[in-house]
């Protein structure tokens, strides 16, 4: 999976275990990075790390099991780093 730079990828789980995985090889082939996860202290050290290693990335808190919150989160994405490319 390889991203080209300058995308906007969105990654539901991305703070923790596979979806964290993939949100650091998203990062890494340089495509800024929406991360969807539920557990509030996981994103927020997450986003804070990838942030101090000078990647692009959001963080938003919400439950992708809750059509509301998958929405909200897209546009919060979308207003932070542009219109999502890659959804993972």
């Amino acid at each position: 999976m390889s991203a080209q730079p300058n995308k906007v990828a969105l990654v539901t789980g991305g703070a923790s275990g596979i979806g964290l995985g993939i949100t650091r090889r998203l990062a890494r082939d340089g495509a800024a990075v929406g991360i969807v996860d539920f557990d509030p202290l996981a994103l927020e050290q997450t986003v804070r790390q990838f942030q101090s290693d000078g990647h692009g990335v959001h963080g938003v808190l919400a439950d992708v099991g809750v059509a509301s919150d998958v929405e909200r989160a897209i546009q919060e994405i979308e207003g932070a780093l542009g219109p999502v490319g890659l959804r993972r």
